[in-house]
């Protein structure tokens, strides 16, 4: 019996010491991972808006955000409030920002450009006069002002010419000291040149004795379509959408079309969605979102954005984080340590394994649904042909044209009031809210302790940037203006619905309103454009409610609703606020995005109000809600083309 019980243990033995040295490997591996493959990685906060957009940025030397745009000849530079106060200022260079060489000192207190073969300069301060210096024939390749107060001219001839900025006195001129060049670029005291012809990028620096040195040289074997000087002396050359640094090049999501420097990181934006930090061993990660084409700036503490919606300034931090190296070692010692308890426990874990996977089958066959909207039921379809349907959109419709969702959009606002006017005792008490993802309650103090103060104004400027911008009816409103809608109500503060151009679009009122009789668009939140009207929080709905909410159930007894963008859970409260009646007299239909957990809400919808809940997942609801919509027309024009006594045939 002893021998047969040794024979017994041998194979069982023997497994547990392989399993034992795996798992010995895997805490060796993650010892290494965290010793030597973590590195800092930088972090964002945000750190303000403003609805402007600027075609050229960046940060001065008191590490201010300063951004320009053009209009016509015109130039408009404004710096940010930081450490020096906001200004503004308006310079006329007689042709067009985008195409004349232009700058302006680090210390913004001079701007200099060339225009027809003459250089001004000029100080920004206000009543100043520009001086005038002739070029000559010479080709300008770029410009820049110097902190010696000089203005810095480079040549096609590959010369440097300098002029005092303030009295237009020559100061001499500078030959660079190579055969050839493609490119030039100047930024502060630095002149980058490109060559194709010996395959180098050269960085010279101005010394305080007004020589030149050279204090970058690296491969650059293409020829440049662009020279990016990030920081001060490092140069790099962007050739079909590749940035290339000290002779390699970063990897980067896609094609580059602007970059900053922080410390040894790049920032980079380009044709792709995001602020990518490309590092020198070639990883990137995301750093913030942002829209293909942005523009990207940074400073010492700060970086700021630019694009479509508008200039947002993040706070930048660091973290320390396993590299990608880490990461992939981190993921070998999982998986020896998995390894090792399969050894050790194969048999009972292969047993509970089967049975969780065969109870997770079991769910998903008991509460599984297509995902997709299905065909519009009959009900609906002639609901809408009676020609008295009535719609009630929520902000899921608006994200059709790209505006963000109600949750989100709260959010941004709150954030952005904490950065830039809330007081102490009140951040005490909103950031709690934030972290548990209470926005709406973060939303009603913001708005009741700005109620009676000029605070209110600017928090009605930050709702106005993000939703009163010009955005184009999505396919979905297009499609809704072919539904024979009887009238609309909404809870968005944008103008979607208003450019459909359906009879009930030109009619907008808001809870104050005195009449409604008629067809109507009704906007629950008020009118951006009329701020006595607008409504900032759920509690000042819940408060202009307590009249019009009348006027409000009768429609909701006389005629069927088709809800659409709405959250199910903000669509029963939404109901409870206006205190509609439990009936089922009029067919109610609600198309909404779901995720788990949505039945219970669903049913108490359609038992409370008679809602018929149209589910489809959270991410197929951007290209289902078309469809069905053209789906729903299509069913409607047949119907009303047939004649109103001849209505689609309900299943049995």
């Amino acid at each position: 019996m002893a021998k047969s019980h040794v024979r017994g243990a041998g194979p069982l033995g023997a497994r547990l010491k392989v399993a034992g040295a795996l798992l010995l490997a895997g805490v060796g591996l993650i010892f290494f991972a965290l010793r030597f493959q973590t590195k800092p990685y930088l972090t964002s906060a945000p750190a303000g808006a403003r609805g402007a957009r600027y075609s050229r940025m960046w940060f001065d030397s008191a590490d201010d955000l300063v951004g320009a745009s053009s209009q016509g000849g015109s130039l408009e530079i404004e710096r940010w409030a930081g450490t020096n106060p906001e200004a503004h200022w308006r310079f006329e260079l007689g042709e067009n920002p985008e195409t004349t060489l232009w700058t302006m000192s680090a210390d913004d207190s001079h701007i200099a450009w060339i225009s027809a073969s003459v250089l001004h300069c000029q100080p920004t301060q206000a009543g100043s006069k520009a001086v005038e210096i002739a070029l000559g024939p010479r080709r300008a390749l770029a410009l820049t002002l110097l902190s010696n107060g000089a203005a810095a001219v480079v040549f096609e001839d590959l010369s440097v010419g300098r002029w005092d900025a303030a009295t237009g006195r020559e100061l001499g001129e500078w030959k660079a000291p190579l055969r050839s060049a493609d490119r030039a670029a100047a930024e502060g005291d630095y002149i980058a040149f490109s060559s194709a012809d010996d395959g180098s990028l050269r960085v010279f620096a101005q010394q305080k004795t007004n020589d030149w040195i050279q204090v970058q040289q690296s491969i650059a074997p293409e020829r440049a379509e662009r020279i990016v000087i990030p920081a001060p002396s490092v140069a790099g050359t962007i050739v079909e959408g590749r940035l290339r640094v000290a002779g390699v090049t970063l990897a980067s999501p896609g094609p580059i079309r602007s970059v900053a420097a922080h410390l040894y990181d790049v920032l980079a934006a380009g044709d792709f969605d995001g602020i990518y930090v490309l590092t020198p061993d070639g990883e990137y990660y995301r750093l913030a979102d942002a829209a293909p084409g942005a523009l990207v700036a940074a400073g010492e503490t700060r970086f700021a954005i630019s694009g479509e919606r508008g200039t947002r300034v993040f706070t930048l931090g660091a973290e320390n984080r396993l590299s990608h190296t880490g990461r992939n070692v981190s993921l070998a010692a999982l998986a020896l340590a998995l390894l090792a308890a399969l050894l050790a426990c194969g048999p009972l874990l292969m047993q509970g394994l089967s049975i969780l996977f065969g109870m997770r089958k079991r769910r998903e066959r008991s509460g599984a649904f297509s995902g997709t909207l299905e065909a519009p039921p009959p009900a609906l379809v002639n609901a809408c042909a009676s020609g008295q349907m009535i719609l009630w959109a929520g902000a899921g419709l608006s994200a059709q044209s790209g505006f963000p969702l109600r949750a989100a959009f709260v959010r941004t606002i709150v954030e952005n009031a904490l950065v830039e006017f809330v007081d102490a005792r009140l951040a005490r008490k909103l950031r709690p809210l934030i972290a548990a993802e209470k926005f709406e309650e973060a939303m009603d103090q913001l708005a009741a302790a700005a109620e009676s103060s000029a605070q209110r104004g600017a928090l009605l400027s930050h709702f106005t940037a993000t939703c009163a911008r010009f955005a184009a009816p999505s396919r979905s409103h297009e499609l809704l203006a072919r539904l024979n809608l009887y009238s609309a109500m909404t809870t968005n503060y944008d103008v979607l619905l208003e450019q459909t151009g359906d009879r009930w679009a030109q009619d907008v009122h808001h809870l104050g309103s005195v009449d409604w009789n008629g067809r109507f668009l009704l906007k629950l939140y008020g009118l951006l454009n009329d701020p006595k009207t607008a409504l900032l929080s759920r509690a000042e709905l819940d408060r202009a409610l307590r009249g019009p909410g009348a006027g409000l159930r009768d429609l909701f007894a006389a005629h069927p609703f088709l809800f659409l963008g709405c959250s199910l859970d903000a669509l029963l409260a939404d109901l409870e606020m206006v205190c509609v009646p439990r009936s089922q007299v009029q067919p109610h239909f609600a198309v909404a995005a779901v995720s788990t957990g949505w039945e219970k809400t669903a049913k108490e919808l359609s038992q409370r109000y008679g809602i018929t809940v149209l589910p489809c997942s959270e991410a197929k609801i951007g290209e289902s809600l078309p469809a069905f919509l053209d789906a729903l027309v299509r069913g409607v024009e047949r119907t009303r083309g047939d004649g109103a006594e001849r209505p689609v045939a309900a299943k049995a």
